[in-house]
Order: structure tokens, then sequence, then C-alpha cells
């Protein structure tokens, strides 16, 4: 009789790499890459806005405190999904959703935290702060570059990676084709599911009983 592990060596011996086949993302959780797979698109696909905030140019905030606030001419807010239609210009600031681009013009976002309505001037708002170039915003291709390696042939699909793919709009990936096996039982004490167990009733068992009984 072989030994386990002499036994899964031939087995495995004798095995080859099953063809690859297509498989939507959806369907693809637990399959093995055949190919691998590079970045379509940039993620982010653009400048966007890492919390919820203002848009501003750095440059206007520059001496901005508690003590010395920075009044900017609010315009109309920029939501998750859309797009500001202009230009920021200096003096300006937009209201923004995180996830949503970053305006032409600005390079910074100033969390709501750092700023306050300006009471005598509807339609201003205060920033208490100053905000470097950058801040709070997440460039475009910082997650993954375009055409960068993001999995490798012969990995497993598990929740991450199918979040990633589906991250990349990719809407089908190549998979090593799942085996097909078959089991094989024998053996005179193996039944089929539904069939009475049959214990054979040696002397010990008779004395069980009876002393049970």
């Amino acid at each position: 009789m072989l030994d386990l592990e002499t036994a899964l060596e031939r087995v495995l011996s004798a095995i080859a790499p099953l063809p690859a086949e297509t498989v939507l993302v959806p369907n693809a959780h637990g399959r093995v890459l055949a190919a691998e797979v590079t970045a379509p698109l940039d993620l982010p696909a653009f400048d966007n806005s890492a919390m919820d905030g203002f848009a501003v140019r750095a440059a206007d905030l520059r001496d901005a405190s508690g003590q010395n606030p920075v009044r900017l001419r609010c315009r109309e807010r920029v939501a998750a999904g859309e797009v500001f239609a202009s230009e920021l210009l200096p003096g300006e600031c937009v209201p923004i959703s995180t996830g949503a681009a970053l305006p032409a013009g600005a390079d910074a976002v100033v969390m709501i935290e750092d700023t306050r309505p300006a009471k005598d001037t509807p339609g201003q708002v205060e920033f208490c702060a100053v905000a470097g170039p950058g801040e709070n915003v997440r460039r475009r291709g910082e997650d993954v570059a375009r055409g960068a390696r993001v999995l490798p042939a012969g990995q497993r699909v598990g929740v991450g990676a199918l979040a990633l793919l589906a991250a990349l709009g990719l809407r089908e990936i190549k998979a090593a084709r799942r085996p097909r096996i078959g089991l094989l039982a024998t053996g005179s004490e193996l039944l089929e599911p539904g069939q009475p167990v049959r214990r054979p009733l040696t002397f010990w068992h008779r004395q069980v009983c009876l002393y049970s009984c």
C-alpha cells in the first residue's frame, strides 16, 4: 500500500493543466486566472476629492487661520458622479463630495470642519486653516496606473481581486477550466443512502445486549 504523500505525488504528476475558458467577472470568485490581468485604465480615473469639503486653490489660503480666516466666494456644489462645468477661479471655492472629480483650477480640498459660513455675506465661506497643494486629493492613477500588472496568472480570485476587477471595469477574464471529478467507492461495508445499517452480531455484542437488558 502506498503512503499518502507518494500516492498524491503520482496523481499530480499525471495531471496536465486544463485549457483556459472565458469567465464573466461576477462568476469569477474562486476561479484560477489563466492569464495575468493588466489595468485597462487608471484608478482613480481622475483627480477626485478624498472627503466632503470645499475644492479650493491652495494659494488662496496661504495665510488662513482661525484668527485670520480667508473668505472665498462659493460656487455650485459638485456631487459624486458629477463634473464641475467651468474652471475654478482665484477667490472661489466649490462644495464637493467624497469621490467627486476635482474641478479644473482647484488643487486642494479643505474639510468642512475647517470652514464656516460667512454670517454677514451670504454665498461666501470662511476658511480657518491653510491648505497645501494636493491636500485631501486622490490623484489619477494613484492606486493603479494604466497598463500595470494587477493580478498574476495562477492566482485564485478572492473577494479583493473580484472587487479590483470590477473597479477596473473588466467584464470577463481568462480562467483555468474547472476539473470534472469522479468518485468511485468500493467495499462490502458501504451502503447506498437510505439503506438500513447492518451490524454483525458477535458474541461480545450478545453479552452487552443481554447485560444491558
